[in-house]
C-alpha cells in the first residue's frame, strides 16, 4: 500500500472517530500489513450500539469518503453524499434471510449510475449517529438493522431530486413484483419507540450471483406502482383487492378520454363527406355524454378491461360456481375458456361479466355494512385468495399498457 493512500486512510477514519464516534480495526490490520507486507483485504467499523462491524473494501471504503465533507442528513429516509446515495428499505417477510439474500443480490445499471441495496448502510449509520439514535438496550445500533437502496453516481451527471425519487420507486415496484412481497421505503426507526427487532446477518456478498437489470427496462414510473406495492403490504384479503381496484380506478378516466378521443377524431373526419347540420352536431353531443357515461363507477371495470386486460389467462383464477355461470352465459361447451373456443362477440361479453364480478366485489367489500343488495357476482371468503391472483395479474397488464402508451396519455 502506498504511503499516500494509507495517510488518506487514516485521515478518514480520525474524522469518522471524532465526528461520528466509529470505532475500527485499523490499527490491528496495519500491524499485520506491516509484518506481511500485503495491502490489507479492507477494515471493519464499528458504529454505535452495533451488534455486528461493518465490513468495507478498501476501495469502496475511499468512495464513500472521497465527498464525506457533503454528507448530510436528506430526511429521515435518507441520507447521502454529493455522488452516493442511500435510502431506508422495509419489507414484509415470511422468513426475512431469504428474502434479504435476493434484495441483496440485485444491481440496478445505468450509464450515470448503479443502485444496488446494500446492510448496515454507512451513510445512514452516520445520521444516526450524529442524532444519537441508537440504544443497544433496545437492540438498535446506527447501521443495524438496517438495507438500503444505494444509488452511486460514477460521472459527473446527476438527476434532480424527484427523478432520483421516481427512479426508486420503479426498482422498488419492480423488486416487488419479482419477490411478491411489499417492499418500500421507510424511515429511520425512532429509539423513543418499541417494536420487534431483527438481526442482519453479517454474511459475504457473492457478485457472481448479483442479478444486473438494465434501470431502461424497469417499468416506467406511475403513482399505479406504489398502489400496486400498497396492495401487497397488506394480508387482509379485502384490502388488498380494494388497493388493487384503485389501479382501475386510477387509470379509468386514462381510457374513457382515449375513446372519446378516438370517436371523436373519426365523427370530425366524416365532415368531407356530411353535411355539418344540427344531426351532425348533436351527435357530438352524444359522444361527449357517453364519456361521461364512461367514466361513472359501473363502466369503468368495464371499459379498462376492455382496453388493458387479457382476460382469457384470467379464467383459472374465477371460482367455479362463476366460470359455470359465465360458461352457461355465452353457451360454451366444456369446463375451459380458451383463445380457440371463444369468439369475438363472447370474448366481449367475457370481458363484461369479469368487470361486473370485480365491480360487485368492490361494491361488497365497500357497502358490506349497509344496505347493499347482492348480485351474486361477488368473491367472498377464502375465494378472495385466487382472486387476487387474478387482481394482481389484472394490476401488472394496466401498469404494463400505462408505459407503452405515448407519454401524452400516460398516467
Amino acid at each position: 500500500m502506498e504511503k499516500e493512500e494509507r495517510a488518506l486512510i487514516e485521515k478518514y477514519l480520525e474524522k469518522l472517530e471524532d465526528d461520528y464516534g466509529v470505532t475500527h480495526d485499523w490499527n490491528e490490520v496495519s500491524r499485520g500489513m506491516d509484518e506481511e507486507g500485503d495491502k490489507p483485504n479492507g477494515i471493519s467499523l464499528s458504529f454505535p450500539d452495533d451488534v455486528y462491524s461493518a465490513h468495507y473494501e478498501i476501495e469502496e471504503f475511499l468512495d464513500y469518503m472521497s465527498d464525506i465533507d457533503t454528507f448530510k442528513e436528506v430526511d429521515k429516509t435518507t441520507s447521502r453524499t454529493d455522488h452516493i446515495r442511500q435510502t431506508v428499505l422495509y419489507f414484509r417477510y415470511n422468513g426475512y434471510d431469504q428474502y434479504e439474500d435476493k434484495l441483496l443480490s440485485y444491481s440496478f445499471v445505468d450509464d450515470d449510475y448503479t443502485v444496488r441495496i446494500v446492510k448496515q448502510p454507512m451513510l445512514i449509520g452516520m445520521a444516526n449517529s450524529l442524532n444519537e439514535n441508537s440504544d443497544d438496550d433496545l437492540g438498535l445500533g446506527c447501521t443495524e438493522p438496517y438495507i438500503a437502496l444505494e444509488l452511486k453516481y460514477t460521472g459527473k451527471n446527476r438527476l434532480k431530486k424527484d427523478e432520483e425519487d421516481g427512479l426508486f420507486e420503479r426498482i422498488t415496484f419492480y423488486l416487488t413484483k419479482e419477490l411478491k412481497t411489499s417492499i418500500y421505503v421507510t424511515t429511520v426507526r425512532d429509539v423513543r419507540a418499541a417494536w420487534d427487532e431483527v438481526y442482519l446477518e453479517d454474511e459475504e456478498d457473492d457478485e457472481s450471483a448479483m442479478m444486473k437489470i438494465k434501470v431502461k427496462d424497469l417499468i416506467g414510473y406511475s403513482p399505479m406502482l406504489k398502489l400496486y406495492k400498497q396492495a401487497l403490504a397488506t394480508e387482509d384479503q379485502e384490502i388488498r383487492f380494494l388497493q388493487f381496484y384503485k389501479i382501475i380506478e386510477h387509470i379509468s378516466p386514462v381510457v374513457a378520454k382515449m375513446e372519446a378521443y378516438d370517436k371523436l377524431n373519426k365523427r370530425l373526419d366524416m365532415l368531407a363527406s356530411s353535411d355539418r347540420d344540427y344531426k351532425y352536431l348533436d351527435s357530438l353531443f352524444s359522444i361527449t355524454r357517453k364519456y361521461d357515461m364512461d367514466v361513472k363507477d359501473d363502466y369503468l371495470a368495464i371499459s379498462v378491461i376492455q382496453k388493458c386486460v387479457d382476460v382469457i389467462p384470467l379464467w383459472e383464477h374465477l371460482p367455479e360456481k362463476l366460470q359455470k355461470q359465465i360458461r352457461s352465459n355465452l353457451h360454451i361447451q366444456g369446463n375451459e375458456i380458451n383463445d380457440e373456443n371463444v369468439k369475438d362477440e363472447q370474448l366481449a361479453s367475457l370481458q363484461k361479466q369479469i368487470a361486473n364480478i370485480l365491480y360487485s366485489t368492490r361494491n361488497n367489500i365497500v357497502h358490506a355494512k349497509s344496505n347493499y343488495i347482492p348480485t351474486g357476482l361477488e368473491l367472498q371468503g377464502e375465494e378472495l385468495i385466487k382472486g387476487n391472483i387474478m387482481m394482481d395479474k389484472i394490476a401488472i397488464s394496466i401498469i404494463q399498457w400505462n408505459t407503452r402508451q405515448p407519454e401524452a396519455y400516460r398516467v
